[in-house]
């Protein structure tokens, strides 16, 4: 995971890849792999209340 992570990194940093990122208003950063899991794990319970509460279903 780290391999990969530090390729992505790397990626992003390009200034073609950067250009392109940044002309859909988007700014590229990067986070260690902990931080992405903190992030998703964030999401999952931010947007499950949100559905559960509109009575949303994947139906």
């Amino acid at each position: 995971m780290r391999k990969l992570n530090a390729e992505v990194q790397r990626i992003l940093r390009l200034p073609d890849v950067r250009e392109r990122i940044l002309a859909l208003n988007i700014e590229p950063q990067g986070t260690t792999p902990e931080q992405m899991s903190q992030l998703i794990a964030k999401e999952i319970d931010l947007w499950s209340g949100v559905a559960q509460a509109n009575k949303i279903t994947a139906d």
